[in-house]
């Protein structure tokens, strides 16, 4: 992953007194990230004060232009769920910098060559809604930019490892992913930052990323570096009578995984074709099941021992199957 700062102002802010401002470093998904005032709800995520000198850099930087129709590309539109509501949302794009509006009202500009983020009008990051844009989309973009792709998933660290939960909002996810006993302790709930550069040998999953929705915005695990990704399990949308389960192949593995990528649909063909190569890359090293299972609370104990049971079986099959083709091969 490439290491750089990401900037992030806000229009907003510069409306109040900013004499005594100074900015404050924090650590998300790896990568150093500075806002020109420090950040209440990510405190888990907080370094320290910025100096001086780079407080007054994000504090005097000349205003972007805004984008539109007569200046740039519009990328995407649709409807996406932001603070807690539908929203309708376009996206900007125009060379190396980009624009998002909600509601059709200017909200984010992002420049891909300054690794900035500034939040336009009224927007603040002080605020639910720009927080979770700045958080979201924005610097997940940034971070896809920089190597580092975030699934839409919750995971879970056992006692055989990692195991990243991708589905659906609304199938599960968050209440399978809630901490239960040592062996089964939540990493992420809604937004999982993964690196697998070509020098690696297994993907890695980044715990320091804000999960906005839990209430610190922080998980059980925070500071302990990256996580070896273990496993991947999908979550069937369709409630099932018992607990099923499937072994994914490549093919419909990286699918799952690229469906389920946060913000993909604003990624240009560049970054398409780099994100179709890492999750092909993931698909061939980390094994995939899916689910199928029943939607009652009371099933849960059982259902995390059979998806730890499953991955066991999945894992001593594919070490017989590794044997059985080493033998062939020496013969």
């Amino acid at each position: 992953m490439i290491m750089k700062v990401i900037r992030v102002t806000s229009k907003a802010f510069h409306t109040t007194n900013i004499g005594e401002t100074v900015a404050h470093h924090y650590v998300i998904a790896g990568q150093p990230v500075v806002f020109e005032s420090a950040v209440a709800s990510l405190k888990a995520y907080h370094i320290g004060t910025a100096s001086e000198r780079f407080s007054e850099l994000l504090l005097n930087f000349e205003e972007p232009a805004l984008l539109n129709a007569s200046s740039a590309i519009l990328a995407y539109h649709g409807v996406a769920p932001i603070d807690k509501k539908d929203r309708r949302v376009r996206f900007w794009r125009h060379g190396r910098c980009a624009q998002i509006d909600i509601d059709a009202v200017p909200a984010c500009y992002i420049d891909f060559d300054e690794n900035h983020i500034h939040l336009l009008g009224e927007f603040s990051y002080h605020d639910p809604m720009g927080l979770e844009l700045v958080t979201g989309p924005a610097l997940v973009l940034l971070l896809a930019e920089l190597g580092t792709y975030s699934l839409h998933a919750g995971a879970v660290l056992t006692q055989i490892g990692s195991i990243a939960v991708i589905a659906e909002s609304g199938a599960g996810k968050s209440t399978l992913c809630q901490s239960d006993g040592d062996d089964w302790r939540r990493l992420s709930d809604d937004v999982l930052p993964i690196d697998f550069a070509e020098s690696m040998n297994w993907p890695d999953i980044h715990l320091d990323f804000p999960q906005l929705k839990l209430t610190n915005a922080a998980v059980d695990i925070v500071r302990e570096g990256p996580v070896k990704l273990d496993y991947l399990l999908r979550l069937n949308p369709r409630p099932h009578a018992d607990i099923r389960f499937e072994e994914l192949d490549k093919a419909p593995s990286m699918l799952q995984i690229v469906r389920h990528t946060v913000a993909a649909k604003l990624f240009n063909k560049n970054q398409m074709r780099h994100h179709a190569s890492f999750a092909k890359e993931i698909s061939k090293v980390v094994p995939m099941l899916q689910v199928h299972y029943p939607r009652d609370k009371s099933l849960l104990p059982k259902l995390r021992q059979e998806i730890v049971d499953a991955f066991v079986k999945l894992s001593d099959s594919s070490d017989a199957a590794s044997q059985a083709l080493d033998i062939t091969n020496r013969r």
